[in-house]
């Protein structure tokens, strides 16, 4: 069922019950004042009987009867009747028209002294009436045709009405739901105009705050996150293929020139030493491309207890030990005494990969092949990589940790830009923000924050 029917039949429904609600009090109270006001006049005429009966001596029941029938605001088929203590009848108003009267109803009104009976049409109220010496128990009934016909005619009035103000409450329901969800199907319409070639387009913006403009809002920041992605994958698979074209390419065409002439050992040692480059760097690539692609998938990692400071050395010796060529200067500033102090909660294997990242980054750009680390502890674990390079320009910031990314400056050294963005992500899963600050041609520095344990 669509919203705008549901809203419609909701509307419909709750103004139906407030109609039927305040109709059926208006018709109750109605109901309820005719029958009162009935037995009201019909006390009146039995107490006024009951007494000209009684105490005027000079009337007897024929001319009682006589005095009944020429009053003006009589009932119709209005009968009162009157019986002595024992329960016998000493007067009627008609001879010809009458309601029943029982023994069960004489004695009820003896014990409540006022009583309010039915029979058939017939509306009888019945009440003791005494003097100095006799009781009597009075009878006084009648017909209200007048009232029950007013009361029938506002009975069908208003189920008139019901019915028409039902059906215009249907029709300004269906109107009402249709303007209130108008703003809502222009969305619809605008979303289905979307395209995947067409990503940078978003949704006309609302003026107001209300809960349409905040869903167009929604949607547009989705739309934005949602370009972003298609644009990171773009720039992936673009990087990925070329990243991996590159090397398969190369060894393809090494290999093809080897084949060609026969090559003394010192140039095949030569070329084989060429391919393995090649072959380490496409490995890497892979490796690094997996582990990526994983920590995206996965999204968390196992945090255990890991010491910073040892993490560093191990780092240092470990890539000092690869790559020879390369100094790594390793230094500390206010080193707590207490141990617990340098313990965070982290994925030492990720971090390694990390620091050697940015150690290797910081070799790969300074023209002396050195990095410099400070590891600082205060309230924070702070850690620096500092490089003597050539420096990063402000646009080049925003995009150094994009997969892929390479700076124009940067086309004749060697890399396959995901390692940053593999670092970017490992230190995300922790936590940890990077700062990084940068001069050309002076260098740059990266720092990380991360929180103790302890």
């Amino acid at each position: 069922m669509q919203i705008r029917t549901r809203l419609s039949l909701q509307f419909m429904l709750v103004v139906t019950i407030i109609l039927i609600s305040g109709f059926g009090i208006i018709y109750y109270s109605s109901a309820q004042y005719r029958e009162s006001e009935l037995y009201r006049r019909l006390e009146n005429k039995a107490i006024t009987s009951a007494e000209i009966f009684i105490f005027v001596e000079q009337i007897d029941s024929t001319m009682l009867r006589i005095f009944d029938r020429t009053q003006k605001d009589k009932i119709p088929f209005e009968v009162i009747r009157i019986f002595n203590d024992d329960g016998r009848e000493v007067y009627s108003s008609s001879d010809s028209t009458s309601f029943a009267v029982t023994e069960e109803y004489i004695n009820e009104v003896k014990k409540k002294n006022k009583a309010h009976f039915a029979d058939g049409l017939f509306e009888i109220i019945g009440l003791t009436y005494s003097d100095n010496q006799n009781r009597f128990v009075v009878f006084a009934g009648g017909i209200d045709l007048f009232g029950r016909s007013k009361l029938g005619n506002l009975r069908q009035s208003i189920l008139i009405l019901l019915a028409v103000l039902i059906s215009i409450v249907a029709v300004s329901g269906w109107v009402y739901a249709g303007r209130a969800l108008k703003p809502l199907s222009n969305v619809i319409d605008e979303v289905k105009k979307l395209d995947v070639d067409k990503m940078e387009v978003r949704l006309h913006q609302r003026k107001s705050r209300d809960e349409i403009g905040r869903l167009t809002e929604t949607f547009n920041s989705l739309l934005g996150r949602i370009e972003n992605a298609f644009r990171l994958q773009k720039i992936f698979v673009s990087g990925a293929s070329h990243e991996l074209k590159n090397p398969l390419t190369s060894i393809t065409s090494q290999l093809q020139v080897v084949l060609m002439n026969d090559r003394s050992n010192e140039q095949y040692k030569e070329i084989l030493t060429s391919i393995l480059e090649d072959i380490k760097n496409l490995n890497r690539t892979t490796r690094d491309l997996i582990e990526y692609a994983r920590l995206n998938y996965e999204n968390e990692v196992g945090l255990k207890e890991v010491r910073i400071d040892d993490v560093l050395w191990f780092c240092k010796d470990t890539f000092q030990k690869n790559n020879p060529n390369c100094k790594v200067n390793l230094s500390f500033t206010n080193m707590p005494e207490d141990e617990q102090k340098l313990i965070l909660m982290g994925n030492e294997g990720l971090l390694h990969v990390a620091f050697i990242n940015f150690i290797d980054n910081a070799c790969k750009f300074s023209q002396n092949k050195t990095c410099h680390i400070q590891l600082e502890v205060s309230n924070i674990i702070k850690i620096s990589f500092r490089d003597e390079g050539i420096g990063l320009d402000p646009e080049e910031i925003k995009l150094i940790f994009e997969p892929f990314y390479r700076s124009n400056n940067t086309a004749e050294i060697k890399g396959h830009g995901i390692g940053l963005a593999l670092t970017k992500k490992i230190l995300d899963l922790h936590g940890c923000p990077v700062k990084i600050e940068s001069r050309k041609n002076v260098g740059s520095i990266f720092t990380l924050n991360f929180q103790p344990k302890f």
